[in-house]
């Protein structure tokens, strides 16, 4: 007798089709490979990457946005002056 044929709920070789697999199932699967600890500690990472990129993006666009309005509040009234002379 062959263990392989008796074990009941899994495929054959023969039965697998990866045209069928989904992106998702792949990623699924990788929770199987990855430890716990290292997948907590990627989570981790990750957060962190999108916490900063939060943080950065704001400060960037409260730059700008002090720096456009510096420019328009100085800019408008100057440009208005050169062409008035």
């Amino acid at each position: 007798t062959s263990d392989v044929s008796d074990v009941s709920g899994y495929e054959s070789e023969d039965d697998f089709d990866p045209e069928s697999e989904t992106l998702i199932d792949r990623l699924y699967a990788l929770r199987d490979v990855i430890p716990p600890t290292q997948r907590s500690a990627i989570a981790s990472a990750c957060a962190n990457a999108k916490d900063t990129t939060l943080f950065l993006g704001t400060k960037a666009g409260s730059l700008m946005w002090s720096i456009t309005s510096s420019l328009l509040l100085v800019g408008v009234p100057y440009s208005l002056a050169v062409l008035g002379d």
